[in-house]
């Protein structure tokens, strides 16, 4: 691999590495650098989902294998801990409360 394509490589792993890591500290997964405190918003999290997700759709056939693994391997798992929080949130909130919450009480997960 010539030194262009390395440093673009590393570029786009960054790129991905970065949002993934948005969505793990919105998931309350990973602590708020800022605050140091685990804070959770699904709302929030889910964006940056979507956002790995839109990323992976619109490079379809031009990432590297590694790239590849890397964005499908943390598409994965952050979908995962997603539908866990919500679950989560649903069973802790009384009735009526998940229309209050917005974005953060869709069922829906993310696509894939």
């Amino acid at each position: 691999m010539a030194g262009i394509e390395q440093e673009q490589e590393l570029l786009m792993m960054k790129l991905i590495m970065m949002l993934a890591e948005n969505a793990w500290v919105l998931l309350g997964k990973r602590s708020n650098p800022v605050t140091g405190k685990e804070e959770t918003d699904l709302g929030g999290a889910r964006y940056f989902i979507d956002t790995l997700g839109a990323l992976k759709d619109r490079t379809e056939g031009r990432l590297t294998s590694r790239e590849t693994t890397l964005l499908e391997t943390e598409l994965t798992n952050l979908r995962l801990n997603y539908v866990e929080g919500l679950k989560a949130a649903q069973k802790d909130s009384p009735p009526g409360a998940a229309e209050q919450r917005g974005s953060e009480a869709e069922a829906v997960p993310p696509k894939e």
